[in-house]
Protein backbone atom coordinates (compact mmCIF):
# COMPACT_ATOMS: atom_id res chain seq x y z
CA UNK A 1 0.00 0.00 0.00
CA UNK A 2 2.63 2.61 0.85
CA UNK A 3 4.46 1.86 -2.58
CA UNK A 4 1.43 2.35 -4.91
CA UNK A 5 0.74 5.76 -2.51
CA UNK A 6 4.68 7.16 -3.37
CA UNK A 7 3.94 5.88 -7.13
CA UNK A 8 0.95 8.17 -7.17
CA UNK A 9 2.70 10.98 -5.40
CA UNK A 10 5.38 10.79 -7.95
CA UNK A 11 3.73 10.71 -10.96
CA UNK A 12 5.09 13.18 -13.24
CA UNK A 13 8.19 14.09 -11.79
CA UNK A 14 11.45 13.85 -13.35
CA UNK A 15 14.45 11.65 -12.45
CA UNK A 16 16.68 14.56 -12.07
CA UNK A 17 13.85 16.30 -9.57
CA UNK A 18 13.46 12.53 -7.50
CA UNK A 19 17.67 12.75 -7.61
CA UNK A 20 17.54 16.05 -6.08
CA UNK A 21 14.71 15.60 -3.86
CA UNK A 22 16.43 12.70 -2.21
CA UNK A 23 20.60 14.31 -1.76
CA UNK A 24 18.37 17.45 -0.32
CA UNK A 25 16.52 15.07 1.98
CA UNK A 26 19.47 13.57 2.95
CA UNK A 27 21.24 16.92 3.75
CA UNK A 28 18.56 17.92 6.27
CA UNK A 29 16.24 19.79 4.21
CA UNK A 30 13.16 17.31 6.23
CA UNK A 31 14.63 18.56 9.94
CA UNK A 32 13.50 14.60 10.68
CA UNK A 33 14.96 11.83 9.45
CA UNK A 34 15.37 10.25 6.18
CA UNK A 35 12.22 8.36 5.24
CA UNK A 36 9.60 10.87 4.08
CA UNK A 37 6.14 10.76 3.35
CA UNK A 38 4.85 10.76 0.02
CA UNK A 39 3.51 14.35 0.01
CA UNK A 40 6.83 15.48 1.56
CA UNK A 41 8.90 13.75 -0.75
CA UNK A 42 6.88 14.75 -3.37
CA UNK A 43 6.75 18.73 -2.23
CA UNK A 44 10.75 18.31 -2.30
CA UNK A 45 10.79 16.98 -6.07
CA UNK A 46 8.77 20.12 -6.77
CA UNK A 47 10.59 22.76 -5.26
CA UNK A 48 13.86 20.78 -6.78
CA UNK A 49 12.61 21.95 -10.19
CA UNK A 50 11.22 25.03 -9.69
CA UNK A 51 14.11 26.95 -11.16
CA UNK A 52 13.77 24.53 -14.11
CA UNK A 53 10.49 25.37 -14.39
CA UNK A 54 10.61 28.84 -14.59
CA UNK A 55 13.43 29.39 -17.04
CA UNK A 56 11.17 26.95 -19.25
CA UNK A 57 8.09 29.55 -18.91
CA UNK A 58 10.51 32.36 -19.65
CA UNK A 59 11.78 30.19 -23.41
CA UNK A 60 7.68 29.47 -24.08
CA UNK A 61 7.39 33.57 -23.38
CA UNK A 62 10.12 34.47 -25.69
CA UNK A 63 8.80 32.14 -28.31
CA UNK A 64 5.37 33.18 -28.05
CA UNK A 65 6.51 36.90 -28.22
CA UNK A 66 8.58 36.31 -31.51
CA UNK A 67 6.46 34.13 -33.20
CA UNK A 68 3.76 37.16 -32.55
CA UNK A 69 7.02 39.75 -34.32
CA UNK A 70 7.21 37.55 -36.71
CA UNK A 71 2.99 37.38 -37.41
CA UNK A 72 3.28 41.63 -37.52
CA UNK A 73 6.28 41.50 -39.78
CA UNK A 74 4.15 39.29 -42.13
CA UNK A 75 1.19 41.46 -41.65
CA UNK A 76 -0.53 37.98 -40.61
CA UNK A 77 -3.62 39.64 -38.23
CA UNK A 78 -3.63 38.10 -34.77
CA UNK A 79 -7.26 36.29 -33.96
CA UNK A 80 -8.93 39.19 -31.94
CA UNK A 81 -10.90 38.55 -28.73
CA UNK A 82 -14.93 38.90 -28.06
CA UNK A 83 -13.80 42.06 -26.13
CA UNK A 84 -11.29 43.58 -28.79
CA UNK A 85 -14.10 43.04 -31.23
CA UNK A 86 -16.54 45.03 -29.29
CA UNK A 87 -14.12 48.07 -28.89
CA UNK A 88 -13.77 47.96 -32.54
CA UNK A 89 -17.20 47.83 -33.29
CA UNK A 90 -17.64 50.70 -30.71
CA UNK A 91 -15.01 52.80 -32.05
CA UNK A 92 -16.31 52.30 -35.78
CA UNK A 93 -19.68 53.31 -34.68
CA UNK A 94 -17.84 56.60 -32.96
CA UNK A 95 -16.33 57.46 -36.19
CA UNK A 96 -19.44 56.87 -38.33
CA UNK A 97 -21.61 59.32 -35.95
CA UNK A 98 -18.95 61.99 -35.68
CA UNK A 99 -18.34 61.48 -39.15
CA UNK A 100 -22.13 61.69 -40.30
CA UNK A 101 -22.72 64.61 -37.61
CA UNK A 102 -19.51 66.68 -38.87
CA UNK A 103 -21.46 66.19 -42.29
CA UNK A 104 -25.15 66.97 -41.42
CA UNK A 105 -23.33 70.46 -39.64
CA UNK A 106 -21.54 71.09 -42.84
CA UNK A 107 -25.22 70.74 -45.05
CA UNK A 108 -26.92 72.72 -42.26
CA UNK A 109 -24.45 75.25 -42.80
CA UNK A 110 -24.50 75.48 -46.56
CA UNK A 111 -28.30 75.68 -46.32
CA UNK A 112 -28.30 79.02 -43.76
CA UNK A 113 -25.92 80.23 -46.52
CA UNK A 114 -28.09 80.04 -49.84
CA UNK A 115 -31.01 81.31 -47.05
CA UNK A 116 -28.89 83.91 -46.06
CA UNK A 117 -27.69 84.87 -49.91
CA UNK A 118 -31.58 84.35 -51.34
CA UNK A 119 -33.12 86.92 -49.33
CA UNK A 120 -29.35 89.47 -49.12
CA UNK A 121 -29.12 89.40 -45.49
CA UNK A 122 -25.63 90.37 -44.78
CA UNK A 123 -23.15 90.63 -41.05
CA UNK A 124 -24.07 94.10 -41.18
CA UNK A 125 -27.74 94.21 -41.50
CA UNK A 126 -27.69 91.32 -38.64
CA UNK A 127 -25.93 93.31 -36.38
CA UNK A 128 -28.20 96.27 -37.03
CA UNK A 129 -31.04 94.46 -35.37
CA UNK A 130 -31.41 95.48 -31.84
CA UNK A 131 -31.62 92.52 -29.16
CA UNK A 132 -35.22 92.15 -27.47
CA UNK A 133 -35.78 94.36 -24.20
CA UNK A 134 -35.24 91.59 -21.06
CA UNK A 135 -38.52 91.80 -19.06
CA UNK A 136 -37.04 90.59 -15.54
CA UNK A 137 -35.34 94.37 -16.50
CA UNK A 138 -38.65 96.07 -16.51
CA UNK A 139 -40.03 94.67 -13.41
CA UNK A 140 -36.70 95.64 -11.44
CA UNK A 141 -37.18 99.77 -13.13
CA UNK A 142 -40.84 99.68 -11.55
CA UNK A 143 -40.02 98.21 -8.10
Amino acid sequence: MSEASYFVALEGVTRYGLGEAVKNILRGALNHAFFPSPPELRIQCDKAMEWHEAQAEKVRGRERENEEFHRQQLGVPTPRTEGGKARQQAAYAAFCASRYRHARRAMEEAERADIRARYGITDESIAGIKDRPNPADRTKKSA
